[in-house]
């Protein structure tokens, strides 16, 4: 009997390390499978790029009065503030107040009164001052330009 009995708890045990085995084995699927999903999220992200400019002070200028491109019939009166980089010196902004203005005045003077009508037209207009008077003063110094008065005819 003693020989029956034997046998009988060594097949027990076999199925115990089987069942704890496949335990081991489907706890490690789930982590791997974990693993490339955390990996494969993370590697889909986009990278963050620079980081945005913080906006220190503002800088108003003088009116702008301009005939707008076509005919001459078409006037733009607009008074402009820009938004400075946090940090910028204003002094060096208002040394080159001179290649601003003939930068802002290039621009206004080659837009039609239907390429800054409405908040879309207002908006490029905005940006590619922005970007011109970045490139005059060979940094990006200005974060933003604010219309604070509009008004063609």
């Amino acid at each position: 009997m003693s020989k029956s009995k034997a046998p009988v708890a060594e097949e027990k045990e076999p199925g115990k390390k089987k069942s704890k085995l496949v335990i081991v084995v489907i706890a490690a699927v789930v982590l791997l499978v974990a693993l490339l999903g955390a990996k494969s999220m993370m590697g889909n992200k986009k990278p963050a790029g620079p980081p945005k400019p913080v906006e220190g002070k503002e800088m108003a200028l003088d009116s702008f009065l301009v005939n707008l491109a076509g005919n001459n019939d078409h006037y733009l009166k607009t008074t402009i503030s820009l938004g400075l980089q946090k940090g910028v010196d204003e002094k060096k902004i208002t040394d080159h107040t001179a290649a601003i203005r003939d930068c802002i005045l290039t621009i206004l003077t080659s837009k039609h009164r239907k390429d800054i009508s409405g908040t879309a037209g207002e908006e490029e207009l905005k940006t590619e001052i922005k970007d011109g008077i970045n490139k005059v003063l060979d940094k990006p110094d200005v974060v933003n330009v604010y219309f604070t008065e509009f008004a063609t005819q």
